[in-house]
């Protein structure tokens, strides 16, 4: 808050004077596409990526057109999210794409109501005012119902504190059976926020309800409807919001028949070459003081690493078809996969990669960006390999303190090329403690095509207060084309040489220090090199 300013006159702080055109500008949508881009971590692939050549591919999975999946938790509004299913078909064409939901996110968890069943799209008439009379003053197509307004309006000419929406067309399920219906709008303010909302599907009663947001976390009002068969039923949903804050948003959701979800994704996956399966969990899932109590989930923290039983029933369900599965993991945390790893053709963690996240994903398919993106957790196999969750210490868990074989290490990362090390050189073999060192490596790509290398540096002392294994002291991106060469040098100050005792004060002591640098942690596949240099002396650093 001191770097920012917030306790200076504002004449004194060049934060103040950043005109409101400078939000959301090309440099920021750049950079927000750009974050997301070297964001994803490739962790297996067994030559299927890129994709170049044309094939049918299905999109399989409840990440794929989930909003919320994309923005995560603390974040501001994106005015322009690109899903992943979007990005997919505008790299493919949507003529090679075929979607389906598959499950849900977790057994008994209402989740948006895909685009499936909206198949000729929505409708969406805007107007000025809760009344519906203040004159229209937008519409467009929507896909879905699934929508962020938070701070801004939700269509041009359209006043973002007080306006209503009606959405009309048709609904489709992908089979008979009993679909429950709510509204969710976990984006509200209950402090201010008015809402109503009234859905009219053929065949069944009115639905109407008003603002849940002040009950989150109770169970949500809903309507089941029966749908004999599959066909067709006129779809009518309105939409009021009122509020001096303008935080508005909107998601229509479904309790499906898992059965019925299943069936309509074997029966996209018969039609295509490969599937694409987007799965994982979303900030309503893991998350600050959450109210979800289920399976593997308590109240925002996490009680297991895997996926939710639904999911892992829809990826044994796709891998056994036979088909190449390519598995996109989106989320905050680690997840295992187990058993599921093994038969997937490619694995892909996309975390939550904000508006431009679907794209990004899309970009790294096709191979037109190559993945550089690097671990920065440990991907445990099991739950069963940590210490008790009350356990603070830090004895058998991360990186620098865990015995075991994980998943997938910390600092981990494949890439579409490879890339080889050689001549790394410290500029001194002893130093005096409080003095400088730096190094050098050379870095080479080896591989036909251009790609970003992240070289990591972890650094071991022989001192008791290092921990067991050497820890990530730095590391940089470097761009590099097919068969270039870069030399990378690294500063190790007082701040990267110091090891934290008993007490938490940093320290250089005196003694042996080893350095690895290379794509990855030492003693794991990771191409690199060690090298050893002394310290004389101690020095204690201030906080």
């Amino acid at each position: 808050r001191m770097k920012l300013g917030m306790f200076d006159p504002q004449a004194a702080v060049p934060y103040a004077s950043i005109r409101y055109s400078e939000n959301h500008s090309k440099a920021h949508q750049q950079l927000s596409l750009r974050a997301a881009q070297e964001s994803i971590v490739l962790l297996k692939n067994a030559g299927i990526l890129p994709i170049r050549i044309p094939k049918r591919i299905a999109v399989i999975g409840p990440g794929a057109t989930s909003l919320i999946a994309l923005e995560g938790n603390y974040k501001g509004t994106p005015t322009n999210p690109i899903l992943p299913i979007d990005g997919i078909e505008k790299i493919f064409g949507s003529d090679h794409v075929v979607y389906a939901q598959g499950s849900a996110y977790a057994d008994g968890i209402a989740q948006p109501v895909p685009r499936t069943a909206f198949p000729d799209g929505l409708r969406a008439q805007f107007f000025n005012g809760t009344d519906f009379d203040g004159g229209m003053v937008a519409t467009r197509v929507d896909r879905q119902i699934d929508f962020d307004w938070n701070a801004v309006s939700p269509a041009a000419g359209v006043n973002p504190n007080q306006f209503s929406v009606r959405w009309t067309g048709f609904i489709e399920v992908p089979a008979a059976g009993d679909y429950s219906f709510q509204i969710e709008d976990r984006r509200c303010d209950p402090s201010d926020d008015h809402e109503t909302y009234s859905v009219q599907i053929e065949g069944a009663p009115v639905f109407r309800a008003t603002s849940s947001c002040t009950d989150f976390g109770q169970p949500r009002k809903s309507m089941t409807i029966h749908f004999a068969t599959k066909e067709k039923r006129k779809f009518v949903l309105e939409y009021t919001h009122q509020s001096p804050r303008f935080s508005a948003g909107i998601t229509f959701s479904w309790r499906a028949p898992p059965d019925a979800l299943l069936q309509e994704a074997m029966k996209a996956t018969s039609q295509a070459d490969l599937v694409i399966a987007c799965v994982g969990l979303t900030p309503w899932f893991e998350g600050e003081e959450m109210p979800l109590r289920i399976p593997g989930f308590d109240g925002g923290d996490r009680t297991g690493l895997t996926l939710p039983d639904s999911q892992i029933r829809l990826l044994r369900a796709l891998e056994a078809t036979g088909k190449p599965v390519i598995i996109v993991l989106q989320s905050g945390s680690a997840v295992s996969l187990e058993e599921l790893a093994s038969p997937a053709a490619a694995i892909l963690e996309s975390w939550y990669g904000g508006e431009y996240g679907g794209q990004a994903l899309a970009e790294v398919l096709h191979g037109d960006v190559n993945p550089s993106g690097r671990l920065p957790v440990t991907f445990y196999q099991s739950v069963n390999q940590l210490p008790p969750f009350a356990d603070y210490s830090m004895r058998g868990r991360t990186y620098r303190y865990f015995d075991g074989k994980p998943e997938y290490p910390f600092g981990y990362g494949l890439s579409y090329t490879h890339f080889a090390y050689s001549d790394l050189t410290p500029d001194a073999t002893h130093l005096t403690a409080g003095t400088s060192q730096r190094i050098t490596v050379r870095v080479k790509n080896t591989g036909s095509v251009a790609g970003d290398e992240v070289v990591e540096l972890y650094l071991s002392a022989s001192d008791s207060a290092s921990p067991p294994h050497p820890s990530l002291r730095s590391f940089q991106r470097v761009h590099l084309n097919p068969g270039e060469m870069k030399a990378v040098s690294f500063v190790l100050g007082d701040r990267e040489l110091a090891f934290a005792d008993d007490d938490g004060v940093q320290r250089v002591h005196d003694g042996q220090y080893s350095i690895w640098v290379g794509e990855g942690q030492p003693h794991t596949d990771a191409a690199g090199l060690s090298t050893t240099f002394s310290v004389v002396g101690d020095k204690t650093l201030l906080p």
